[in-house]
């Protein structure tokens, strides 16, 4: 008897997260295929870190950098991207965005991870402050190409009014 999907959503969200990085889907496909035997809840759930990491990128990507300078292998990238997404988009409460998260993390790296996301809970003020100084491709995670020419054609009031 084949083994039932996983219906864990933040799993699913790491698994959707981490194919979605290696290209050639859309989240929308990945989301609706992974969480189709998820309740309502748990469906809202993968929709809602998956769009979130991904809609937040260059501020949850600049926000990891910060809190560990380097690279990090893919996998636990991504987790980390979804757990910063709860924490600081979807305003998950802290223990449960930190616990789940590091409890999908290999247990080779889940100190790594733990670290990674408890200093992000007591660093958030400090995040949130600064949050305004920020380029705005990072403030709002817009390309930086793309606001280049939206600099150079509108300014800066009317970009970041966009």
């Amino acid at each position: 008897m084949p083994k039932p999907p996983p219906t864990n959503p933040r799993l699913i969200a790491w698994r959707c997260l981490r194919r979605w990085g290696q290209g050639g889907v859309f989240a929308e496909t990945l989301v609706a295929r992974e969480a189709a035997a998820c309740s309502r809840a748990d469906r809202a759930l993968v929709q809602a870190i998956v769009y979130g990491t991904l809609r937040q990128m260059g501020w949850l990507e600049h926000l990891r950098r910060e809190l560990r300078p380097g690279k990090l292998e893919e996998g636990v990238r991504w987790l980390v991207l979804g757990g910063l997404c709860e924490l600081f988009v979807l305003g998950q409460s802290d223990y449960a965005a930190v616990n789940e998260t590091v409890s999908l993390a290999p247990a080779r790296v889940r100190g790594v991870v733990n670290g990674m996301l408890r200093s992000a809970v007591r660093r958030r003020g400090e995040f949130l402050g600064a949050l305004a100084s920020l380029p705005l491709g990072i403030r709002y995670s817009t390309p930086s190409w793309l606001v280049k020419r939206w600099l150079a054609e509108f300014g800066e009031a009317e970009t970041e009014a966009m």
